[in-house]
Order: structure tokens, then sequence, then C-alpha cells
């Protein structure tokens, strides 16, 4: 849904804006002109294909024709992309957000390639290094998205494979510390007795 949404913030600046009294009433005035802002919004769809249409946006999905009659022609004019606002929803986007950071992990403790089951990705998270007395930052993580019900201390294989099963074949980027991107995957496959396994596995 994230790609299907934009965002629009109405800054009112009031601590009540449900209160606000305006002078006119918006919806009538714009019914009142709407033949006015039908031409306006159609001079500049001409505009833009009198021009040649002139390529200024890149390819979104399943809104082609979206883009090519209403956001090509707003960019060619100077206006913001209308778009812009979904890179926001998606740097909100909790799922995406807890990806990202079991891949951090995956690559750090468990690497690529290499397939888990369930339970031998708890294990690995609840790893204590000799001599480490710091956070055990994988197995909290796996706490926050899979806490057994009945004791929220422990992480359940049930929950977190059903998380797993969910997130796997999304493919996520991340940025490696000399700031080069990486495109990575959770594969699920199975076993030969049809136990899920897991890997992680970077993409070209």
């Amino acid at each position: 849904m994230i790609r299907r949404g934009l965002v629009c913030n109405l800054e009112a600046l009031d601590e009540r804006p449900e209160l606000r009294a305006f002078q006119r009433d918006t919806l009538e005035f714009a019914a009142a002109n709407r033949g006015a802002y039908v031409a306006a919004a159609l001079t500049i769809v001409r505009a833009y294909l009198v021009a040649g249409s002139p390529k200024v946006c890149g390819p979104f999905g399943s809104y082609s024709a979206w883009t090519g009659m209403v956001r090509s022609p707003l960019v060619w004019l100077g206006e913001p992309d209308p778009i812009a606002s979904i890179e926001g929803i998606r740097n909100e986007d909790a799922v995406l957000i807890s990806m990202r950071e079991l891949f951090g992990f995956w690559l750090e403790h468990i690497g690529l390639g290499v397939s888990r089951l369930t339970i031998d990705v708890i294990e690995e998270a609840c790893v204590v290094p000799p001599n480490y007395w710091g956070p055990q930052s994988f197995k909290q993580f796996l706490l926050r998205i899979a806490a057994a019900k009945s004791d929220p201390n422990t992480i359940s294989a049930e929950r977190l494979g059903h998380w797993l099963r969910k997130i796997s074949g999304r493919v996520v980027s991340l940025t490696d510390a000399q700031g080069t991107q990486h495109k990575y995957r959770l594969i699920r496959e199975q076993d030969r007795v049809h136990r899920a396994r897991f890997r992680l596995v970077e993409l070209p």
C-alpha cells in the first residue's frame, strides 16, 4: 500500500484547527469556478503534450498513464514530484525497518548463503562470545519480533518462523560502510524432511 498513497500535510499553525472560521466556503467556491479550474488543468496537460511529452520522470509501476498525464506535466512545470512523499512513508514502514535490521544482524552473525532453520537462527542470536559483556542486540531484536506470548523473555520459534515466511522474497537495500548500496533477499527453502529453511542472498 505504500506506493499507492501520497502524503499531503495541512499546516494550520493552530492548537485547535477544527475551530477555525473561514471567510468563504472553499467547496462552494471551487464548484462555482469549476470551469476555470478544469481549463487550467487541461492547459497544463496540453502544454506538456505540445512540448513533445519530454521524459522528466522515471517509471512508476501500475501508474504509467497517471505518470504521463498528471505527474510528468507537473514536474515539467517545475513543481515537486508528487511521489516524493512515498520515500518518507517507506522510511517509516515498520516492516521494512525490521527487515533491514534483521538482514544486518544476519550478515554479521550468520552470513550470506548460509541456510538455517528457525531454531538455528534463534541459537545464533543467543550465543554469547567469550569475555563479552555487551548487549545481545540480535537476541533483543528477535524478542521484539517474536517473543513468546507466555514469556516475553523467550523467543518463539513458531512466531519467528511465521514472520520469516511472511517477509521471504522481498528485496531490501542496505548501504555498507563505504556508502555502496547492496540488495538482499531472504529465500525460503525446504529440506528433505520438509522443514522450512532460510538463507540470505545478495542480488546482482
